[in-house]
């Protein structure tokens, strides 16, 4: 769980000033996003395989719900789904 935090953490500023920016996605903010589907989807295998505890995944969730109400994000994710590369993780929406 260290590791999946201070990931995360690393990401976070850049998540969010993102986000709030309400401007298109430049290339790197792009990648940092892909960088996060592909935490989460790790993460996702952690709990799915019983390393995570179920409360901690479902705050991990509520997290990745407040970047897939952003359209620019669910669109990035709906690209990035097609190539079958995250476990089989999905992102959750609302």
């Amino acid at each position: 769980m260290t590791e999946f935090n201070g990931r995360y953490n690393e990401m976070n500023d850049g998540l969010q000033r993102t986000i709030w920016s309400g401007a298109p996605f430049s290339e790197a903010e792009k990648i940092m996003f892909i960088d996060y589907f592909n935490l989460c989807a790790e993460e996702w295998l952690f709990w799915k395989k019983g390393y995570i505890d179920d409360v901690i995944w479902q705050a991990w969730e509520n997290g990745m719900l407040q970047y897939s109400k952003d359209a620019r994000v669910s669109s990035l994710w709906n690209d990035e789904a097609k190539s079958n590369s995250y476990y089989g993780f999905s992102m959750p929406t609302v």
